[in-house]
């Protein structure tokens, strides 16, 4: 079965100008005879293209690859596959939520036991209106190094959910700053800001805006912004730009480190506006009337880190003076109220992807320990991890919360549970140094985990295949 979406319309992908071209002089058809040669020149066309389409199958000149999961977790998996310069043997994500299954780039695997093609940067990709589901910045952070940075390679990002009152103001605040400063730092920008001018017509969509009748049950303003983003800096040669000497030939844009620590800042603070009590009750009262697609948390704290590493490939600063700078703004900014909680959790995903280190995080505990005349737990025989006399900095967590404790969630019937905001919380309340951390990047399955009989520290994974459906625990 295939749904279609319920804003579908058939006949928009094909070129209908010619249906209003006049068959004879003089001659003029009906509204019904228009309507039927539309039908018929659209039918046409689907049939050259299906003709065209089977030809380069033939010829081996197209390869369709499909790919059920996470959309985002794909694109992830497609970037550390170009980045290793292999088919992506190794899965660093799964492929969907609540899921166990590795997400493997197998590809297509010919008679010769070959992949093909080999992974490498698009040249189209179109998001649909993912973005309004799971924030547009997340979509171009793991969209725009996909890219290859050639003439003709776009990306199509598209929204059906108003994210402001003001429909000229839209893409801007969905994005959290101006359009220009975005476009500047990740390395696209929209077709409209380069050209001066746009293809795409709003007046439609501000008629339909101006006789809507807004009802209690109709919150949500429809509007749909299609954006078409393209790099300003391309290679105008025929060869894509995938090796790493070109991607040295990118020219990049240089700015002071304060400069940008502050835009990252005002990041930040935008991406986790729920975070600040100080709007969150006005924003409530609005939404009761009025609500726009950004109201709703859609970043963690990894997603400001991807969109850091994404700026650090076009920019040119002194990084580690950005970052330091970066991090002492965010410590001393009071607006956030609970953002304290989540320092650790902004800690990790630096130093997970690679874009900076806290210099605590480079020693070892022990070594933390000496330094800030901490009291960690001695070293033992039974705590084989603790035991070591140079434990890591980070580990991995693995625990298991009983299916009793997920009634909040499932008391309304399996159906109702949607997509749940969950968050890991780390605390300790009895002593002196008291802290309560919270984590929001973590997987869960339904299932249990075993020790491996060889290795303690390896665990085994056993999934009950019918999730939330099923009687097994959850597994963070």
């Amino acid at each position: 079965k295939f749904a279609v979406h319920y804003g579908s319309e058939p006949l928009l992908g094909f070129h209908l100008a010619e249906t209003f071209r006049k068959l004879h002089s003089g001659t003029k058809l009906s509204l019904a005879a228009q309507s039927d040669r539309l039908v018929e020149i659209g039918k046409a066309q689907f049939n050259d293209w299906c003709r065209n389409f089977a030809l380069f199958v033939e010829h081996r000149r197209i390869c369709v690859q499909l790919f059920s999961g996470d959309a985002v977790a794909l694109c992830f998996q497609l970037q550390l596959g170009i980045a290793q310069g292999r088919q992506g043997d190794q899965a660093s994500f799964y492929s969907k939520p609540w899921k166990l299954q590795p997400l493997h780039l197998d590809g297509h695997v010919g008679h010769d036991q070959s992949h093909w093609p080999p992974i490498g940067r698009f040249d189209v990709i179109d998001t649909s209106n993912l973005g309004d589901h799971i924030g547009l910045i997340n979509m171009v952070v793991a969209t725009a190094p996909l890219m290859r940075r050639h003439s003709t390679s776009i990306l199509c990002t598209e929204s059906l959910l108003a994210a402001s009152n003001d429909a000229t103001n839209s893409l801007s605040a969905a994005l959290g700053t101006d359009v220009p400063t975005f476009s500047l730092l990740i390395g696209l920008a929209p077709i409209g800001l380069l050209a001066g001018t746009t293809l795409e017509a709003v007046s439609n969509e501000a008629a339909l805006q101006s006789f809507a009748v807004p009802t209690q049950l109709q919150k949500q303003k429809q509007y749909r912004l299609r954006v078409h983003w393209k790099s300003p800096d391309v290679q105008t040669s025929s060869r894509p730009m995938d090796s790493e000497n070109d991607e040295k030939t990118r020219r990049r844009v240089r700015i002071g480190s304060r400069e940008l620590a502050a835009w990252f800042l005002s990041m930040y603070k935008k991406m986790f506006a729920h975070e600040d009590v100080s709007t969150l009750f006005s924003r409530m009262k609005r939404m009761q009337s009025n609500s726009y697609s950004t109201d709703m948390p859609r970043y963690t704290r990894a997603a400001i880190v991807a969109l850091i590493r994404v700026v650090k490939t076009n920019v040119l600063a002194d990084w580690a003076s950005v970052m330091d700078t970066f991090e002492s703004m965010v410590k001393a900014d009071n607006s956030l109220l609970v953002g304290g909680n989540s320092l650790q959790d902004l800690y990790l995903q630096l130093a997970f992807f690679g874009v900076w280190t806290l210099p605590v995080l480079a020693e070892g505990p022990r070594q933390v320990q000496q330094r800030f005349n901490l009291q960690l737990r001695p070293r033992s025989n039974v705590e084989k991890l603790l035991g070591e006399v140079d434990p890591p900095s980070i580990v991995y967590i693995i625990f298991s919360v009983p299916r009793k404790h997920l009634k909040v969630l499932t008391g309304s019937g399996n159906k109702m549970i949607g997509t749940p905001g969950m968050h890991v919380s780390v605390k300790q309340e009895i002593g002196a140094h008291q802290y309560d951390n919270h984590f929001y990047t973590f997987h869960c399955y339904f299932g249990k985990f075993l020790k491996d009989g060889m290795d303690d520290r390896r665990p085994l994974f056993e999934e009950d295949d019918k999730g939330w459906q099923g009687s097994a625990d959850l597994v963070v």
